[in-house]
């Protein structure tokens, strides 16, 4: 039943399957997973799902505790628990669960981590009877049935028993897979909803489009930046972007003439960084973003920076060059259906850390007599 988690160092390994499987069940659904819901609607990959559901084991099925009354099961918390401890690896070395002493003084937070992250999942869960969509309807399954059978296709050439094989290897179980999967359509849908039902935390919506804009360009709650992008791929070349993004943020500030900072600055934009063929005409435009979408750090530059100001910004995955830039009416009206997207998202985002706040995890016997440390392979 408990395992040692001493391999669990031997499985990071990168790939593209890895990362898409990652993306899709990891806990922070958010913005981007509703981007790729959309996408998915678009493209009209709906299907009634060729790939039939495979049945966890009894093991697997075992429930742990309950969260506001809803069981939490052991697969769950076992692929959850095996997520937070790669970032715990990634953050604090290889061996922190090895050692004895740097295990005891990081056990606390991770324990708690992990029942957060149970939690961000149940709220959605939670967010659904609050609001009033069933969590088990017929939109939401097929999207999961589609979901799986792209990826069993695609990442898997179509053999479902790879696929199982790398579940498995990776502590998930279809089951699981599915459920969060599900979450991610749900998290849509009740967004959604909650902006059909005209849900007092939201305010704005398209019927008041012009309070919204005025709400934009009037409010701090909005900022508006352009930015230069570099992935962290934790090799020797993380100095070398660090240390570019900082010459590039001297050399700007350096600028007396904000129109030429700018120009400058777009420049760069389009000729160094990470994957800037996807993001330069947006960036370059200025991006309209709520507190919260781009993380702290990134938040915290934006807010402290004067116009035209730049700043180069570290996050745990990735570097920026940030540049803030003035807000206008006109603007906002040119990015509208991209800019209120991000208020509704924020406004979601914040009821369900709300959710989570209030939300309790009551353990059982069975959970009280496992090591989080020690349950994953």
């Amino acid at each position: 039943m408990a395992r040692s988690n001493k391999n669990i160092k031997n499985k990071n390994n990168k790939n593209n399957k890895k990362n898409k499987i990652i993306a899709i069940s990891l806990i922070a659904a958010g913005i981007i997973s509703t981007v790729a819901v959309i996408i998915m609607a678009v493209l009209g990959v709906f299907d009634s799902g060729k790939v039939r559901p495979v049945r966890s084991s009894r093991e697997d099925r075992r429930v742990v505790g309950t969260i506001d009354g809803h069981k939490v099961k052991y697969e769950e918390l076992k692929y959850v628990t095996y997520v937070i401890s790669e970032q715990y690896r990634e953050r604090y070395g290889e061996d922190v669960f090895e050692n004895e002493e740097s295990a005891a003084k990081y056990r606390e937070a991770f324990e708690s981590d992990v029942i957060e992250a149970l939690k961000e999942i149940y709220a959605t869960v939670i967010a659904c009877e609050e609001v009033g969509v069933k969590v088990n309807n017929r939109d939401a399954r097929d999207f999961t049935s589609a979901q799986i059978e792209d990826i069993v296709e695609k990442d898997f050439k179509g053999d479902f028993e790879a696929y199982k094989s790398y579940l498995e290897r990776n502590n998930l179980t279809d089951a699981f897979m599915r459920f969060k999967t599900k979450t991610v359509y749900l998290d849509l849908q009740v967004k959604n909803k909650m902006i059909e039902d005209g849900n007092d935390r939201i305010k704005y919506t398209d019927a008041n489009a012009k309070d919204f804009i005025n709400y934009v360009v009037s409010s701090d709650d909005f900022f508006r930046t352009i930015h230069i992008y570099y992935e962290k791929t934790g090799d020797i070349t993380d100095k070398a972007k660090l240390d570019e993004a900082k010459a590039i943020v001297s050399e700007i500030n350096g600028i007396s003439d904000n129109e030429e900072k700018y120009q400058k600055m777009k420049y760069y934009i389009g000729h160094v960084g990470d994957y800037k063929a996807g993001y330069v005409t947006d960036t370059r435009a200025g991006l309209y973003i709520t507190e919260g979408v781009m993380g702290g750090e990134y938040d915290a530059a934006a807010k402290s920076l004067g116009l035209y100001g730049a700043a180069a910004v570290e996050t745990d995955y990735e570097y920026f060059v940030v540049m803030k830039m003035p807000k206008s009416a006109d603007d906002v009206q040119n990015n509208y259906d991209r800019i209120i997207g991000y208020y509704h998202e924020k406004i979601y985002f914040d009821y369900k850390n709300e959710i989570m706040g209030r939300a309790e995890f009551v353990p059982n016997k069975f959970y009280e007599s496992l090591d989080l440390i020690n349950i994953v392979d």
